[in-house]
C-alpha cells in the first residue's frame, strides 16, 4: 500500500482531534462538570460537547478550545498537545 502525504495529514489530523478530546474530557472532569453543564456554557447541545471529546466531529475550532480553556480554567497548552 501506497503512503502519500494526504493520508498522512488525515491520520495526524485524526490523532490531535483525539488528543484534544481526550484532554476536553480531562479538563470538564476535573471541574466536576457534566455534559450537559458544559454545553450550557459553549451555548452548544450535549451531544456536540460528547462529539467533540469523542473526536467524532470536525467542529471543534480553535475558539472551541480557547473557550475550553476558560470555561475549565486551565491553560490552553493543557489542551493542546
Amino acid at each position: 500500500m501506497k503512503t502519500t502525504t494526504k493520508t498522512i495529514r488525515r491520520v495526524d489530523q485524526r490523532w490531535l482531534m483525539t488528543e484534544v478530546g481526550k484532554r476536553l474530557r480531562v479538563a470538564r472532569e476535573k471541574r466536576g462538570m457534566t455534559l450537559h453543564q458544559a454545553a450550557l456554557h459553549f451555548g452548544v447541545t450535549r451531544a456536540a460537547v460528547n462529539n467533540w471529546e469523542l473526536a467524532n466531529q470536525a467542529g471543534m475550532m480553535l475558539a472551541n478550545i480557547y473557550d475550553a480553556s476558560l470555561i475549565y480554567d486551565v491553560p490552553i497548552k493543557e489542551l493542546l498537545p
